[in-house]
């Protein structure tokens, strides 16, 4: 029903006025304690009459009835055509922006505009209504499809939960949220890997044979300018129609489904110049010892050992970058192979400053040339194996 406050507060005032005004009169002009009980019960009731035809005269102006101003007499709770076909709902979704995308989480944070938009011809303005009319009511006034994200995390809501209705009975559902969204990828191409950030829209009490989601294509899309800036996030995302399954230890239900993809492609430059070249860096750090005389073990042992240390330091400051996942990345093979030829390095160290001190110098000598070419030779192999493979 729609309510008037401001006609219903003019009811009352006058009410008031009318009631006060009455009972003044008859303590003027009449002597309460000494009036006939009766002669005062005429008085209250004749201004009983004058308010209540003042009240009705003032909601309900001469020509209109009180179903013409007020709306429907009970507000539809259930689906505009209960045992007809599903009831067509479009959704349309739009991204205002992405500010990050989380690998240990497999999370990204969004901001995004969700709106369902519907027709339920029993909202629809009677005669003699404003056909410019929009009505607001509250979500459990009205019937609405219930539309949910599923994969919500630490999202908050930035408008009140309400639906708006036109002259015509188009119904349409907005809202802001804000927050967590969970996205889970395989991300065994890491750095040089894409995901997809999903929002998934189901109508959490309404299967496909109630109601139809389908996708409003005009108003869905992103922002042309986002936060983000280690992601490069397509321009449209694309959609997926399917059903939400829902299983308990007593029933089941399928949940009409909505599921809008917006592709995203890692930024790879940072990861290469912040990561992997000094990564790089460090191993050819350690190939530095194949160069120093095999009698000069302890300098040797000194670079071996810094390089050894200063790639686990390293390893460990990046551990965030990546989720905790049973399985190897593209840059986990790349660490690990670069960790393992640090390590050899640091074996051939000590074999050469061995032999030097058993006076086998020309085999000592002879095992560095070698070094100098096997070990950058291996590394192009496993940065092949690694990144390209």
């Amino acid at each position: 029903m729609l309510y008037q406050p401001d006609r219903i507060f003019r009811v009352l005032s006058r009410v008031r006025n009318l009631t006060d005004f009455s009972l003044t009169a008859i303590s003027n002009n009449c002597r309460i304690k000494e009036a006939h009980p009766k002669g005062i019960s005429k008085y209250l009731l004749l201004t009983l009459v004058i308010s209540f035809i003042s009240s009705i005269t003032l909601i309900f102006p001469p020509g209109i009835s009180a179903q013409e101003i007020d709306g429907p007499a009970e507000l539809p709770t259930t689906r505009p055509d209960p045992k007809g076909v599903p009831t067509k709902v479009r959704v349309h979704l739009f991204v205002i922006n992405i500010e990050s995308v989380s690998g240990p989480d497999q999370s990204f944070k969004a901001n995004v505009v969700l709106s369902a938009t519907w027709k339920d011809p029993r909202l629809a303005c009677k005669p003699g209504q404003d056909p410019d009319l929009i009505s607001t009511y509250k979500l459990d006034q009205v019937w609405h499809p219930s539309v949910y994200i599923v994969n919500q995390r630490r999202v908050f809501k930035q408008e009140k939960d309400v639906i708006k209705v036109d002259c015509e009975g188009n119904a349409e559902y907005s809202q802001i949220f804000y927050g967590d969204f969970l996205t889970l990828a395989d991300i065994k191409d890491f750095p040089f890997d894409e995901r997809p950030l999903n929002i998934d829209v189901v109508s959490k009490e309404y299967g496909p044979e109630e109601v139809e989601l389908s996708v409003e294509e005009e108003f869905t899309g992103r922002a042309d300018k986002l936060s983000i800036a280690d992601w490069f996030i397509a321009n449209t995302p694309t959609t997926e129609s399917s059903v939400y399954k829902v299983r308990s230890k007593f029933s089941q239900m399928s949940l009409s489904r909505l599921i809008y993809s917006f592709n995203a492609d890692r930024n790879t430059h940072y990861y290469l110049w912040k990561v992997i070249v000094p990564m790089m860096l460090i191993v050819f750090m350690s190939w530095a010892v194949f160069w120093i005389p095999p009698d000069q073990l302890g300098p040797k042992l000194g670079l071996s050992v810094t390089s050894m240390l200063t790639l686990i330091a390293y390893r460990f400051a990046l551990s965030n970058l990546t989720p905790k996942v049973d399985y190897l990345t593209r840059f986990d093979k790349f660490a690990f192979a670069s960790t393992l030829l640090i390590f050899l390095a640091l074996v051939v160290t000590v074999a050469t400053g061995s032999l030097s001190t058993r006076g086998k110098d020309a085999l000592a000598k002879r095992l560095d040339s070698y070094s100098r070419f096997v070990f950058p030779a291996a590394f192009v192999i496993v940065t092949i194996l690694s990144f390209l493979v």
